[in-house]
Order: C-alpha cells, then sequence, then structure tokens
C-alpha cells in the first residue's frame, strides 16, 4: 500500500467521519480517498472505530438499565421481556438517543413519522408508462432498477434501495407495473425513505426509438433540479437510454467532484444486455420479495436462458438448489460477478464463503456491504438471517434493529423479528413483531403463514390452522401453508382434510411439490400406527421419484422409511434404508449429518457398535472440517456411551446436544436419557415441550411424536402423578386405536392402563 502524499488530507479523515467538515472540505477528502489506497484503509479503520462505539457494551448496558426503568412502570410484575435495543446507524445527539431508548416499540410500533433527509441520498420511483395503460413488461420498474443500480456505484451518493422503494409503494396499494402515484403521494414516499433527491419520469415512446423523460427533484421544496430526456434504438436501447440518464444525473448532484480517473461502467455490464432478461430477473425479484421463493425460480431460470452470463439470477437459484446443483450455481454467479453491481457483489461473495464454510469471512463481507452502504437494510437482514441460524439470537435481534430503524416497514425484517423473539422465549413480543408483518403486507400469504407457524411453535394448534386458513384464502397454492395444514390437521386427526391439503399440493407451482405431497401422504397412516400401509406407500412413492429424478425427495422417503421400519419392530431393515437413503441423497448438507447420527444410532440398537464406532469417528472428521455443530457427533456419542453401560455420559451428550440447538431428535433423545436415568423432571419438562411443539419434524418423526404420550405417561407415573399418567397412556392409546398389533409400546401402555384403573 503506498504513503498518502497528501497529509493535510489524510489529518482530516477523522473530523470526515464525525460529519464535521464544509461541504467543500468534504468533497475533497471523499475524492481523495477514491484516489489514495492509504487514506481509503484508514477511513474503514475509522468507521469500524465509529461503529464499534456504537456498539459498546457499556454503552448497551446503560441502554438497557434505562429500558428497564422505564419499562418497570409500564408493565404488569411478572411479564418476560425483551429489551428493545435500537442500534443506531449514524452518530446521533444525545437528546435523539434519549428518545430512542425511551421509546418502546411494544407499546407504540407505529413507523417513524419524521425522517430527516440525509445529503445526496436519491431515491428513483418507478417511471409511468404513458405508452401501454398497464406496464406489463414492468418498462417503469426495470428502468427504476436499472437507475438505481448505476448510481449505486457512486461512493458519493446514498440511493435508496428498490426493495425499499417496493415496499413504500405496496404500503400505498401501488404496483410497480400498474397506476403510477400522484405527485403529493410520491413525494410523502420520498420523505419517508429520507431522500434529499427524487427520480421520476416517463416512458413517452418505444418505437422506433425508446424515449424517456426524466425529472430530478428537491425534496424540500419540490424545485426540479434536472429535466433530462433519454433515447435509445435497437436492442440495447434501454440500456442505453439508462446510462444517459445516469450521467446526466450523476453530473446534477456532484457537478464539482473531480474526475476520479475510473470509467463509471455501463448499466449493461453490471447487470445484463438483455431487456428480456432483465424483465424475467425482476418478475424472479418480485415474487422473491413476496416470499413466493418456488414462484420466482422460473423467471431465475428464463433470464439466464435469455444471458447465461447475467450474474444475479445464479445467486437467486443457489439458494433455491441443494448439494451439487447448489454449489455448480453458486460457482457460475462468482464466474460472473464481474456482470454484477458493486451491491450485488457483496451478496455473491458473502454467499459463496459461507457455502465454502467460510462463516467468518461471509461476516466479514457482509459487515463491509453494511460499511459501504451504511443505509442499506439488506445485508442486515443477511447477518441477521446468519446470526440466526447459529443460534445467536442477540446478535440477530441486534442487526434486525438497525434494518427497522433504517426502514420500520420493512415487512422481511418483522417477519424474521417475530421468530427471532419466539426462539428467545418471548411469545407476546413475537406476536407483536408478526402482527406489524401482516399489517405491513395484508396482501400476501406468508405474513400469515408464520404466524401460524408461531401459533403452532407455541401449543396453539387450532390458532394455527385459523392462520394458515387466511394465508390459502390469499393464495390457494401457497405451498407453505398447503403443507403445514394438513400436518396440524394430522395432529388433530382430521386425516381426510390431510389428505385433502397434500393432494392439492401436488398441484402446486413449487418445485417438487408433487414428490413433497408424496412423503406427507405417508404420514397419515404412519401418525395412526398403521406402519405397513405407510411402507407399502413409500416403496410405491420411492420408485415414482427415482423415475422422475427427484433425489432429494427420495432420500426423505427411505429416512422416513427407516423410522417406521424401527417403530414396526424391524431395526435390521431399517438399518438397511437409512444405508439406502444416504447413498441417494447429497452428503454435504446438514440433513445428512444428521442420517449418519441416526444410522449409527440404528446399528447400536442391533449390535453393531464397532461399525458405529467407525461412522462416529468420520462424522466427527466431516463436522470439523465443514465448522457446522457438533451437535450431530454429540448424540452418535450419546448413543455409544448408552450401549457402553454409560448412562451419565449417555444423558450428557444427549443434553449437550439439546442444547445446542433445536432439533427434535436431540431433545427427544435427551429426554429418554433423562427417563432411564430417573431424572423425572428433566424428562417430564423435555416431553411437554415437545408435546408443545405442532412442527414439520416433530411430524416426520411421527412415531415417536405419537409415543410422547407414552414416555411422558411413564415419567408422570414414576413421579406418583398418577392421574397424568392415566390421561397420557389413554391419549397413546387412542391415537393408535387402529394401530398394527404386535407394536410394545401399544401392549405396554394397555396394561399400565389398567394397573393404574385398579389402583383405589
Amino acid at each position: 500500500m503506498s504513503e498518502c502524499s497528501r497529509k493535510d488530507l489524510a489529518e482530516l479523515i477523522h473530523a470526515y467521519e464525525l460529519g464535521l467538515l464544509s461541504d467543500e472540505k468534504r468533497a475533497e477528502v471523499e475524492m481523495h480517498l477514491l484516489e489514495c489506497d492509504d487514506c481509503f484503509g484508514s477511513a474503514q479503520k475509522t468507521a469500524e472505530a465509529s461503529r464499534l462505539l456504537k456498539f459498546h457494551p457499556e454503552t448497551r448496558d446503560q441502554v438497557r438499565a434505562l429500558r428497564i426503568e422505564h419499562s418497570s412502570v409500564a408493565e404488569p410484575i411478572g411479564r418476560r421481556g425483551i429489551s428493545w435495543r435500537w442500534a443506531v446507524p449514524s452518530l446521533v445527539t444525545v437528546a435523539v438517543l434519549l428518545v430512542l431508548v425511551l421509546k418502546d416499540w411494544r407499546v407504540d410500533i407505529r413507523p417513524r413519522e419524521t425522517v430527516v433527509a440525509a445529503e445526496n441520498r436519491v431515491i428513483v420511483l418507478p417511471f409511468n408508462d404513458l405508452v401501454q395503460p398497464v406496464d406489463s413488461c414492468r418498462f417503469g420498474s426495470i428502468i427504476a432498477g436499472l437507475l438505481v443500480t448505476s448510481l449505486s456505484e457512486s461512493h458519493n451518493l446514498s440511493v435508496v434501495s428498490s426493495q425499499y422503494v417496493s415496499d413504500l409503494l405496496a404500503q400505498q396499494h401501488i404496483s410497480p407495473s400498474g397506476q403510477s402515484a400522484d405527485a403529493s403521494t410520491t413525494m410523502a414516499i420520498a420523505r419517508h425513505a429520507g431522500a434529499q433527491w427524487m427520480v421520476t419520469g416517463t416512458v413517452t415512446q418505444l418505437r422506433p426509438e425508446l424515449t424517456i423523460n426524466a425529472e430530478l427533484v428537491e425534496v424540500a421544496t419540490g424545485t426540479v433540479k434536472l429535466a433530462v430526456q433519454g433515447k435509445g434504438a435497437g436492442d440495447s436501447a434501454l440500456f442505453t437510454a439508462g446510462d444517459r440518464l445516469a450521467a446526466r444525473i450523476k453530473t446534477a448532484l456532484l457537478p464539482s467532484a473531480p474526475a476520479s480517473g475510473i470509467r463509471d461502467r455501463a448499466i449493461a455490464e453490471i447487470t445484463t444486455g438483455s431487456p428480456e432478461a432483465c424483465q424475467e430477473y425482476m418478475r424472479g425479484i418480485d415474487l422473491w420479495q413476496r416470499m413466493y421463493i418456488d414462484e420466482a425460480g422460473p423467471h431465475f431460470r428464463r433470464a439466464i436462458a435469455l444471458d447465461s452470463t447475467f450474474a444475479m439470477p445464479y445467486y437467486y437459484l443457489s439458494m433455491l438448489a441443494v448439494g451439487a446443483e447448489r454449489l455448480a450455481l453458486n460457482r457460475l454467479a462468482m464466474k460472473f460477478i464481474d456482470r454484477a453491481g458493486t451491491r450485488d457483489g457483496y451478496l455473491i461473495r458473502s454467499r459463496s464463503a459461507f457455502l465454502d464454510g467460510n462463516l467468518d469471512e461471509g461476516i466479514r463481507i457482509l459487515s463491509a456491504f453494511v460499511t459501504r452502504y451504511p443505509d442499506d437494510k439488506q445485508p442486515l437482514l443477511q447477518l441477521a438471517r446468519v446470526e440466526y441460524t447459529l443460534g445467536r439470537y442477540d446478535s440477530a435481534l441486534s442487526h434486525l434493529q438497525t434494518a427497522i430503524f433504517l426502514d420500520s416497514s420493512y415487512a422481511e425484517a418483522y417477519n424474521l423479528l417475530a421468530y427471532t423473539f419466539d426462539r428467545m422465549g418471548d411469545f407476546d413480543d413475537a406476536l407483536r413483531a408478526s402482527d406489524r408483518y401482516v399489517a405491513l403486507a395484508p396482501n400476501d400469504a406468508n405474513p400469515y403463514d408464520s404466524r401460524a407457524q408461531l401459533y403452532a411453535l407455541n401449543g396453539r394448534p387450532d390458532k394455527a390452522i385459523e392462520a394458515y386458513r387466511q394465508a390459502l384464502a390469499i393464495k390457494p397454492d401457497f405451498f407453505s401453508s398447503l403443507a403445514y395444514l394438513g400436518i396440524m390437521y394430522i395432529f388433530n386427526r382430521n386425516y381426510s382434510e390431510a389428505e385433502s391439503c397434500f393432494v392439492a399440493l401436488a398441484g402446486s407451482l413449487a418445485p417438487s411439490s408433487e414428490a413433497s405431497s408424496r412423503l406427507y401422504l405417508a404420514y397419515i397412516p404412519a401418525y395412526a400406527g398403521k406402519f405397513e400401509k405407510a411402507l407399502t406407500l413409500l416403496k410405491q412413492y420411492e420408485a415414482q421419484d427415482s423415475v422422475a429424478q427427484a433425489i432429494s425427495s427420495l432420500s426423505f422417503k427411505r429416512h422416513f422409511e427407516a423410522i417406521c421400519l424401527e417403530a414396526d419392530g424391524r431395526p435390521v431393515e431399517a438399518v438397511t434404508a437409512m444405508e439406502r437413503c444416504l447413498a441417494a441423497g447429497p452428503t454435504d448438507i446438514g440433513d445428512s449429518y444428521r442420517r449418519k447420527t441416526y444410522l449409527i444410532h440404528l446399528l447400536v440398537k442391533v449390535g453393531e457398535i464397532e461399525k458405529a464406532r467407525r461412522l462416529t469417528s468420520e462424522l466427527k472428521h466431516v463436522l470439523d472440517s465443514s465448522g457446522v455443530s457438533q451437535a450431530p457427533y454429540w448424540c452418535a456419542l450419546g448413543a455409544l456411551a448408552a450401549a457402553d453401560g454409560q448412562v451419565d455420559s449417555s444423558v450428557y451428550w444427549y443434553s449437550r446436544a439439546a442444547e445446542m440447538g433445536d432439533q427434535f431428535y436431540d431433545r427427544l433423545m435427551a429426554g429418554r436419557a433423562y427417563l432411564r436415568v430417573g431424572k423425572l423432571a428433566d424428562a417430564v419438562s423435555t416431553f411437554e415441550l415437545l408435546l408443545s411443539r405442532y412442527t414439520s419434524p416433530r411430524m416426520f418423526w411421527c412415531p415417536e411424536s405419537v409415543k410422547l404420550h407414552y414416555y411422558l405417561g411413564q415419567a408422570y407415573e414414576r413421579s406418583n402423578w398418577n392421574d397424568r399418567a392415566l390421561r397420557q397412556y389413554e391419549l397413546f392409546l387412542d391415537i393408535w386405536k387402529n394401530a398394527d398389533s404386535g407394536i410394545a409400546e401399544r401392549d405396554d401402555a394397555l396394561q399400565r392402563v389398567q394397573r393404574l384403573q385398579q389402583q383405589p
């Protein structure tokens, strides 16, 4: 790194970060930073120091103390709560900080009403297509999106993201491809986004020459600073016109900025040169942002069919794929990363790091994204998702708070916020965040689907069913709601309604929907204890999956086949099924690690201890090299310890795995270990917790899910809570009243009921 030749400017970096320079001097420093690597590195360190100061533990503790003091007056004693610690993304005055500290979002969750416009912050609204009454080709949205991409390349401009614009329009019930907003509405949207400048425009002609008129308006006064026309002809008309508009807007906003010596890349160089590919990509993004993830996939695939060098569709498709296909798509995104803008490049590189198992590097890249675009909410949501997945809920909450501070109407952030609060044990706040999500996107299915899952996770199946029905009233083929509603009906033993949901699921547009529906149909007899029927169906469905090359679905069915075989008293056959399962599915995903753990459990059960030890050692090596959770390995150690008669050690390993995450199988095995050694209080609390959660993983392990009543009955009985024990045994027997004969747990439960009923 070369040494700086402008010491006078280098000494001003700290003052620049604190916002203490005049406009003239600030512009001079900013241009110097673009030219001097040494000072640019120093500026990054200074910015990071400022950011660390804002998140310093002592500062956060003081905020928390103030928050608790305020809450002690406003809330009833004994209520569970999580401190709402706003993470402020820029230096603020003490007065503003106190307002944020004392504002309890649980009391007032309304959006901020006053937003101060940031200097050189620009919002680009979808252009109005005067040629086509309904913008079926999405020219207005595409032009706006291309301008956002181009303007975002400038270090001297802060550009409101296209997603934020889409969210604000949706709140006003305005479709980006439909009617245009009136002047007062667009001005209100710009003010809400904290923009100093607003770009609006119209498409006035498509042929023979594309003609676009644009205006650059000062939001505070309504003054038109620039009126400009962009034209283009031929296949590149859209991109040529966009480049011309972007260049004129940059010149108008940054008239005195000295030349950096770096040529602005053309829009087609950082997106695609195909208008049709761009249209397909925009349609996919619109569906993706509304959580219609599976339906977005075909649009992304059409986009790369039209332009095989278009990087971002590969990025999104990699998140839909599994195994080798996921890695291949990610490699293609990285291959064409030079065809992505700076913003999108951060996303591609961070995902590549995560897929390589380099979590620290992925987080570092997303953090650099935040530093480069401090007003962009997307990297904050990505960071929150990573931390949530890792079980670091405090960190996830901090990122979500910052994102919501930037955009109080950020629907996706409220969605994850609801799940985060639920994982932190605060169901009340989870529902409040869910209510906010519904209010922000009332016409989408996913907010109701998410609310249903919260109810299902907290022992309210009837409320969950009601919310799933609300989601399906909006979108009848919504995959998640159809699948989970069917599962909820199985838990309620309404088997005919469950079957109707799964049959409808087969007609969903989601990829592999037909193969998934076949697995769910096998749940119905298995939950009722009819394992022979379930196994017959699975054989039939596995053959269909093999013909259709539905490898992922095939591996799930073989796993479920092994579960049913073990429940039917056939563990040797279950071992064979699990070995076939592992041979069929991808080996680089979490499911494969879990499957190896279950295979080790089965091997121990049939007495193949040495083979189980060898697989456990191999599993340890794979987990170490992948840098993921050791919980599957700990479960395997629990099984081996039990086989060696080391019951206390078995309890230790199973409980450690259960505490690490929230896996049904881990908690189940921990509960059974507690029961074996007589830790009855722990067994009771574990089984009661599992029974209160109506989830898909619990249904996948449906024989054990039903047997939870049997295990809990034993824990109650050994604790001398005979009435409770009797109730659990009766529930267990009622669910399996028409089950296959010869099930040992069922026969034992019948004897226990008779004995308890005979007691005085």
